[in-house]
């Protein structure tokens, strides 16, 4: 199975063929086995950085746990990517260290990382989200930037990550939009195409 969210506002609907897929698979993840949770597409996460500064992960995140818990999903029906809250703290850590003269502002709601930008000038540039999967390789690199990174409304720029008191991680649609994706389940691959569908 194929599909690919559109970006936010494009205006586009989106997308989903079966048993054959118009996207070229240039990143692949490996989807885990997890017999305690069949029904999720659990992924091989291997690293995460902000632009070139790295994240430390547990290695559950990657192996799971004794009784299968902890992992990594991608669920098309979750809007924003959370983080167990632990590795969730040290990644807007590092986050805000890597801003640059982008001044911060309260925060709005479920966002508790946001920004504000004269809305009548340049778009702000923010850091750069790169997820590894399986190993440290560019054919395995997932790159987020700018509206997979933040969410924004008339000059205000929140982070579109959260942190939750659960051991399992979530890549939500927000980060996946405008990517394609390709669910091979008889060779255990997800693949991505990063802007497939704009």
């Amino acid at each position: 199975m194929s599909m690919c969210l559109p970006q936010l506002f494009s205006g586009k609907g989106s997308i989903i063929s079966f048993h054959t897929t118009p996207f070229k698979k240039t990143t692949s993840a490996e989807l885990l086995p997890n017999f305690r949770y069949p029904s999720f597409y659990f992924v091989n996460l291997y690293k995460i950085f902000i632009n070139d500064k790295e994240i430390p992960l547990n290695p559950s995140l990657w192996n799971f746990e004794k009784d299968m818990m902890g992992g990594v999903i991608v669920d098309t029906g979750t809007t924003f990517t959370r983080f167990p809250q632990d590795l969730y703290i040290e990644f807007r850590y590092v986050f805000k260290q890597e801003v640059r003269d982008i001044p911060l502002d309260y925060p709005t709601g479920a966002f508790d990382t946001c920004y504000i930008a004269d809305p009548s000038g340049p778009e702000p540039k923010f850091p750069f989200v790169k997820l590894y999967f399986g190993r440290q390789d560019k054919n395995n690199l997932l790159l987020l930037a700018q509206d997979r990174v933040m969410v924004h409304n008339r000059g205000k720029y929140c982070l579109a990550f959260m942190g939750w008191h659960r051991s399992v991680a979530i890549i939500g649609s927000n980060q996946l939009q405008g990517v394609g994706l390709t669910f091979d389940t008889s060779a255990n691959t997800l693949s991505f195409d990063l802007d497939a569908c704009d």
